[in-house]
């Protein structure tokens, strides 16, 4: 269990910089990825499991 939410850390942070990345505008770009984030850690994606 500890490997999957560990792996589950990584595959958001991995998303969260290709987001911010490939926007200048970061503050926007949070916006988006604070609520995605919080999603996946409540409900992971059903991909994972």
């Amino acid at each position: 269990m500890y490997i999957l939410k560990a792996f589950i850390a990584k595959y958001i942070v991995y998303i969260a910089i290709i987001f911010i990345m490939n926007d200048i505008s970061i503050l926007n770009k949070l916006k988006t990825i604070i609520p995605f984030i919080a999603k996946s850690i409540i409900n992971p994606p059903n991909l994972l499991l």
